[in-house]
């Protein structure tokens, strides 16, 4: 009978951890949360392919997803306090960019995307008549627009090898900000107030020297 008793442990402790396992796997699955929600036109009809970014802010980590034929979409995150997240729809549709900020991420959500209508807004930057090259350029509603406006009145891309850049805003005043991460001898960061109405060219756009 002694010499069984190894065996004996070994066989328990082995159907004790088994027992464990299950509620790991809920453990994992409970921290799992989810942003959820539907893309839609301005009439109503589903969005496919529009791709959500979703930007885990106590982390700072980023997760991406896409919108169904029903418009659907479903990304998974870790929890945390808050979190943002854009919606950008196929480039061959005229649809504005959303962005939503400060979802608390605490919690699984669900959201309603309505798109809004988009006009092309184009430019070119340049440095003594040379064009930069991946500049990133971010376009946010006026502070004194409402808060449909924050959500649907911004926009971001980056200059292409030509110094040139598009993207698709809803109309109402803005807030140009390009952030100059590549060339050190130019400025970080240049500002400027502008008005969109229709689709705009944007006169050229030179950076002043670093100070």
């Amino acid at each position: 009978m002694v010499k069984n008793r190894p065996v004996l442990f070994l066989l328990f402790a082995s159907i004790s951890l088994i027992s464990l396992l299950p509620s790991y796997a809920e453990r994992e699955e409970e921290e799992s949360h989810f942003l959820k929600g539907k893309v839609m036109d301005p009439k109503g009809h589903p969005v496919n392919g529009a791709k959500i970014v979703v930007h885990d802010e106590d982390h700072d980590e980023y997760h991406t997803g896409k919108s169904n034929n029903l418009g659907e979409f479903e990304v998974e995150h870790t929890p945390c306090k808050t979190l943002a997240f854009d919606v950008l729809p196929p480039g061959k549709l005229a649809l504005s960019p959303a962005h939503y900020g400060n979802v608390k991420g605490e919690l699984s959500k669900h959201f309603i995307v309505q798109l809004h209508q988009g006009f092309k807004v184009s430019g070119h930057i340049t440095s003594e008549g040379q064009p930069l090259k991946g500049i990133d350029i971010k376009f946010n509603a006026h502070e004194s627009a409402g808060h449909t406006d924050t959500i649907h009145g911004g926009g971001y891309t980056t200059t292409k090898g030509d110094g040139t850049f598009s993207l698709l805003l809803t109309p109402g005043k803005k807030v140009i900000e390009i952030r100059n991460d590549r060339y050190p001898k130019l400025s970080p960061l240049y500002q400027h107030e502008i008005t969109i109405s229709g689709e705009t060219t944007l006169p050229e756009i030179s950076l002043p020297p670093r100070k």
